[in-house]
Formats: C-alpha cells, sequence, structure tokens
C-alpha cells in the first residue's frame, strides 16, 4: 500500500502548485501571492488562486481535498452524526445550527475585522466560519492545497497535551474531489472560508462542501478515495513542514471565543430573534416565531432557552483582534498589485503555497 508521500506526489502530477513569478516580473489585478479576488456565488470574496481554473493547469482542471487519519464506513457533516433517523431530531439539529450561526454573526458585531471587511466590500460567510471552527453544522471541511490535506490526514489531536500526535501505524484515507466536473453551477456547493476575523482559515487555504442531507460523501459523484498505510517517518516529514501543526493554527483571536459559543448548554433568544428577522419574518411575527423555534428545540433537545444574554468577546481576545485587523487592511492594499501565477514542474516543489 502507498503512503501519503507517494499520493501527494501523485496528486502534484495533476494538480502542480503554484509559483509566484518575481516583484520586477509584470503583475496583473486582482492578484494578491496565493489568493484572488473574485465574484464567487454572488458575492466578493477572496479566493485561494489554486482553487481556479488557471492557464497552465493541466485539462483546466482543479480539485479539493480532505485528509483523515482513519476512514469510516461514512463521511458526513457533524451535525447530524449519531443522530437517530427520526424527522424531528433531524430537523431540531438543523435548528440549532442556524441559531448558533446567528449568535456568531452577533457576537462578531462590531468586531474589527468587521469595519475591514465592510470597506473593502468584502463578504464573511459566518456559515462557513462555525465550521471551520468547529461548530456542528451540515457542512463539511475541505482544502484546496494538497499538503494541507495531507497534514490532517497523519495528524491525530490529543486532547491530554492539545496538541497533534504523528500517526504511525494503521492506514488513512485522502479524498480527492475533481469539483469542477459538476459542470455549470457547481460553485453554489463550495464555499471558501479565506481571509477573515481569524488567521486559520486562511492558512488552511479552508472551503466547505454543502452536500445534501444524508448523502454519504464518499457516494459523491467526482469525488475518489485513496487509502494509504501510516508510517511515522511520513508523517514527521509532513509535521516538519507545518510546525507540527503551529504554522496551520497561528494565534487566533476568533478560536477561543467560538469554543465558548459552540459549549454553551442553552441558546439565547438573542439569536433564535436575530435568526427570524434575517430570515424575513414581519417585524410584528418575530417574537411569536422565537418563541415557537425556543419551544421546539427545548422540548426536543431538552436545550434551555434564555433570554437577556449576549456573549462578548474577551478584551485580550479584541486586542489580539484589532492587531490582526490592521495587518489584514495593509495586506489587503496590495490586492490590486499582487502577482502573474504561473505553474511550476510538478517535480520542483512540494511545500504549501501559502
Amino acid at each position: 500500500m502507498k503512503s501519503i508521500l507517494d499520493l501527494v506526489r501523485e496528486f502534484r502530477e495533476s494538480d502542480p502548485p503554484l509559483r509566484y513569478l518575481r516583484q520586477d516580473e509584470s503583475v496583473a489585478y486582482g492578484k494578491f501571492l496565493e489568493f484572488e479576488v473574485v465574484h464567487w456565488n454572488g458575492n466578493t470574496r477572496i479566493v485561494p488562486s489554486e482553487a481556479l481554473n488557471l492557464p497552465g493547469r493541466p485539462g483546466d482542471r482543479s480539485f479539493m481535498y480532505r485528509g483523515q487519519t482513519v476512514r469510516y464506513p461514512t463521511c458526513g457533516p457533524s451535525i447530524l452524526r449519531g443522530v437517530p433517523a427520526d424527522e424531528w431530531q433531524i430537523k431540531a439539529r438543523l435548528t440549532l445550527e442556524r441559531f448558533r450561526v446567528a449568535e456568531l454573526e452577533l457576537v462578531l458585531r462590531g468586531h474589527p475585522f468587521e469595519a475591514v471587511a465592510g470597506k473593502r466590500g468584502f463578504h464573511v460567510d459566518y456559515h462557513a466560519l462555525a465550521q471551520h471552527y468547529g461548530i456542528p453544522t451540515s457542512l463539511l471541511d475541505l482544502t484546496s492545497n494538497v499538503e494541507v490535506a495531507a497534514f490532517f490526514a497523519v495528524a491525530r489531536w490529543d486532547r491530554d497535551s492539545a496538541s497533534f500526535q504523528p500517526m504511525d501505524s494503521g492506514t488513512g484515507v485522502m479524498y480527492r474531489f475533481d469539483w469542477a466536473a459538476f459542470g455549470p453551477g457547481y460553485s453554489k456547493f463550495f464555499e471558501p472560508v479565506g481571509f477573515g476575523p481569524g488567521l486559520r482559515p486562511a492558512r488552511q487555504h479552508a472551503w466547505t462542501f454543502r452536500p445534501h442531507l444524508g448523502v454519504d460523501f464518499q457516494n459523491v459523484p467526482h469525488v475518489s478515495a485513496f487509502e494509504f498505510k501510516h508510517s511515522k517517518a511520513a508523517s514527521l516529514e509532513l509535521f516538519e513542514r507545518f510546525d507540527g501543526g503551529a504554522w496551520l493554527y497561528p494565534p487566533d483571536c476568533l478560536a477561543s471565543l467560538v469554543e465558548k459559543l459552540r459549549d454553551l448548554p442553552f441558546v439565547t433568544m438573542h439569536a433564535i430573534r436575530h435568526a427570524a428577522r434575517q430570515d424575513g419574518a414581519a417585524p410584528e411575527d418575530i417574537e411569536r416565531s422565537a418563541e415557537r423555534a425556543a419551544h421546539f428545540l427545548n422540548a426536543t433537545l431538552g436545550l434551555d432557552i434564555v433570554d437577556g444574554y449576549e456573549l462578548q468577546p474577551e478584551e485580550d481576545d479584541l486586542e489580539v483582534a484589532r492587531l490582526q485587523a490592521t495587518a489584514l487592511d495593509d495586506a489587503f492594499n496590495k490586492l490590486r498589485f499582487g502577482w502573474r501565477l504561473t505553474r511550476t514542474d510538478p517535480d520542483s516543489s512540494m511545500k504549501a503555497g501559502a
């Protein structure tokens, strides 16, 4: 059986890494390092260039990847894992997801990044952010970077030491998704997490995929699974590239905040009302709609509903956020004067582009 490094080399033959030209070479509007500003699903987004169909890519193809240390019988969104096949239980979980995302959006109101995004006209996808930071949703995590997926395929999270540990035995799996093969309109199922309040999604070239409910990702058209044999030597090579995972998980002003939100033992009426407004409820119907949803969640999932509570970011997190937002705003100034991209020889580099 092949190793993870064998798979990475094979994938790079059809998905060679980007190479950025020198500063004294010609540039093109809209390019910034490995990211580009594009109009995506009706919004202005910043996406990893490697995910786009660029000149020189073999067959004009691009791929998404997902790495797992173990191949499970099924692969699906976290919101429904272990949930009984009961219509009301499923509806309740999806309702909870909606309110957690609404809570995240409320928490980030006034966040320093919001001012930057508004100033630049960039869309923030709170649903994708929630998924990326660990709130159970109906989305799946993907990445457009082969090596990032390979790291997660060999890195086991150890709760006791709060660190990643390299896999040294067993069988892992890499999924490769020939996503553009869906044809016209395929982009509506995919969202770039990209630049945001935290640095992590950009480092990981993070994307989300929205499968139909109940569909096993492994059975989605154009998804291929490649199993490999774990070895400590191969795992350590990938660990070295990403500093044991630290490079993919930089200090992040959003992580601790979302962890608190994820672990809340209750749902706030503040979030429920906000979701009702966003979903188009008439002003006179918001309270009635919110109370009905609150009763449903309490009766179905046993969750308490709390009124008058608003989750707030810690001042230390806000200070980090202000510094990161300033740096990000400065970086956005370079979007107009970014880099023209070409493709490297597939054997010339196996390093991540960010």
